[in-house]
């Protein structure tokens, strides 16, 4: 019988080690206290809100790595292999089949085009013959800057110069150029510079529903009249633009307690409102291309969990962690829990039952054995009726009955070995 229950104490903990183990191997380890974020130029608006981050989140004490890069496609090549952990990555840029996944948009990015002359460009087929700056080739700005011109039939009817940023400005500005796109927030200074230079032209779209209609990740936005600088009426009438968004986008391993921390940190950062969005219009989980991670999903449905809002960074993502462990395993065991108690109670049942059987052959003496034989096996059972009067007290009455029968046959080998004497004499 000891084998048995032996047996099944051991069977249990094993089971209960095993959920153990498949618990813990569901559940990442701790945050990491460093992250790589692939930004953008030095010049460009992503370098500049990365540095924001980094000095934002080292007060929660993780260190950032902002790298400096030739725009989103190159970000998008870092995530892929690894060198970064989240980056800035245009909407609407394809990830070639890899897990990557978003924490939603975090600005918009409306599309410039600036041309030279006198009139702003209205219409794409007004490009025709003349050199245009559509972005370098890790760039967004080139994607869209050519997809733009794919869907007006003017890519092979113009001069394309793949030359973006603080390039591009100067050599429009020298004439270098008849015109050169440019996708990015009003705050990246070669488009302050563009807006306020009277050699150079905003173009105005007049057809932007539609080109919106052709491509999910654009949307038409308006930049209002003397939105840019109200002192100086720029731009002096509502001008219609194309505009991307802004992502941020996490390699596939990127640890989920840093999403909230992200985001937390995004809301501080692009809530503000401007030129093209309200106040706490971003970051958003609309105008993304890449699925959005569970825990973004979560954040912007429900908010930071309760420990994220309350507790520094790190403390709140171990109690957060011990939630995810404690949860799942308390839901495996409870199966256990159930079986436990009435498993228990089988166990003590039959070291009472085999008691009673031992008592039961000592008063039956089928082995035949001797007076002091049958005396030290009482003996041994009277010494274990003490400890049986510790158990529960919903197996006292099995302990209560099993003791009378012990003194009844005490008092019946009593008299029985009494009896004997007096024949003898």
């Amino acid at each position: 019988m000891k084998d048995k229950e032996t047996q099944l104490y051991v069977t249990l903990t094993v089971i209960s080690l095993i959920l153990l183990v498949v618990v813990l191997g569901r559940v990442q380890a701790g945050p990491p206290s460093k992250v790589t974020f692939a930004a953008g130029s030095r010049t460009g608006a992503y370098y500049k809100f990365a540095l924001q981050y980094k000095e934002r989140l080292a007060e929660n004490g993780l260190e950032v790595v902002v790298l400096e890069t030739g725009g989103s496609l190159e970000n998008l090549r870092l995530l892929r292999e690894g060198k970064a952990d989240i980056a800035f990555i245009q909407s609407g840029l394809s990830p070639d089949g890899s897990q990557l996944q978003s924490l939603g948009s975090v600005f918009p990015e409306p599309l410039w085009l600036f041309t030279r002359g006198e009139e702003p460009l209205t219409r794409m087929n007004q490009l025709l013959g003349k050199s245009v700056a559509i972005g370098t080739t890790d760039s967004g700005t080139r994607e869209v800057a050519l997809s733009i011109l794919d869907d007006a039939k003017m890519r092979e009817k113009l001069r394309t110069v793949s030359v973006g940023g603080e390039e591009a400005k100067q050599q429009l500005l020298d004439g270098e150029l008849d015109a050169a796109f440019f996708v990015g927030a009003q705050s990246v200074q070669a488009v302050r510079e563009l807006a306020v230079d009277p050699s150079v032209q905003l173009a105005d779209f007049d057809r932007v529903q539609a080109y919106a209609r052709y491509h999910s990740s654009l949307f038409p936005v308006t930049l209002y009249a003397g939105m840019l600088d109200i002192s100086q009426d720029l731009p002096p009438k509502d001008v219609h633009l194309l505009s991307t968004a802004c992502s941020l986008v996490v390699s596939e391993d990127f640890h989920y307690a840093l999403v909230t921390l992200f985001l937390q940190t995004a809301n501080s950062i692009h809530r503000a409102p401007g030129p093209f969005q309200t106040y706490g219009e971003y970051p958003s989980p609309k105008n993304v291309t890449l699925p959005l991670m569970p825990e973004a999903e979560q954040f912007y449905e429900s908010g930071p969990s309760f420990f994220f809002r309350y507790l520094p960074f790190f403390w709140a993502a171990t109690f957060d962690r011990l939630i995810i462990l404690l949860l799942p395993l308390v839901t495996l065991l409870f199966p256990l829990f159930r079986v436990a108690p009435p498993l228990y109670g089988w166990i003590l049942r039959r070291k009472l039952l085999k008691k009673q059987e031992i008592l039961r052959d000592i008063e039956i003496n089928e082995d035949g054995l001797s007076y002091a034989e049958r005396q030290a096996v009482l003996k041994e059972l009277t010494e274990q009726l003490a400890e049986l009067k510790n158990l529960p007290p919903n197996y006292q009455n099995d302990v209560f009955l099993f003791q009378l029968r012990l003194e009844r046959v005490q008092d019946q080998l009593a008299k029985a070995s009494s009896d004997e004497g007096l024949e003898a004499r």
